[in-house]
């Protein structure tokens, strides 16, 4: 596992294990729609299509169990071209910080506004911060 170097968002921390940590990426990606194109040790690359790229039937993806419709992966126009992005994701450990894991997204191609819609997007979904898994305030005596 690769020791994470640069900034540290306090959304992307997490204490789980990196393997409950890496299905829970796995899993949230599939749920908003990107395509895996190749998995390593805790470490995919993703890609999220040209708008005009996507079939006209899986627009929208439903999901079979309680039929709610989820829209595809694209921000306002504003932010988002619609152009193909391609991001690496991996689980990485925190030089001296045993316990914590962070989800690291780097851009491997597109629109750097995109990238960032998709980061905040992908970061936000996981909820890592709702699990208060991370606690950084002493504990009460």
């Amino acid at each position: 596992m690769r020791v994470h170097r640069g900034v540290i968002d306090p959304d992307a921390l997490s204490e789980l294990p990196p393997d409950v940590l890496f299905s829970r990426v796995l899993q949230t990606l599939d749920d908003l729609g990107f395509t895996v194109l190749k998995t390593e040790d805790l470490k995919i690359r993703v890609l999220r299509p040209r708008r005009e790229d996507i079939p006209t039937s899986n627009r929208i993806r439903t999901m079979s169990t309680n039929k709610q419709t989820i829209p595809p992966p694209y921000g306002p126009p504003q932010v988002d071209n619609g152009d193909e992005v391609q991001l690496v994701i991996e689980v990485c450990k925190i030089k001296n910080l045993n316990n914590f894991f962070i989800v690291h997204l780097s851009r491997r191609k597109g629109n750097a506004w995109t990238y960032k819609h998709l980061y905040h997007l992908i970061i936000e979904t996981l909820a890592l911060r709702s699990d208060d898994v991370h606690r950084y305030a002493p504990k009460a005596q």
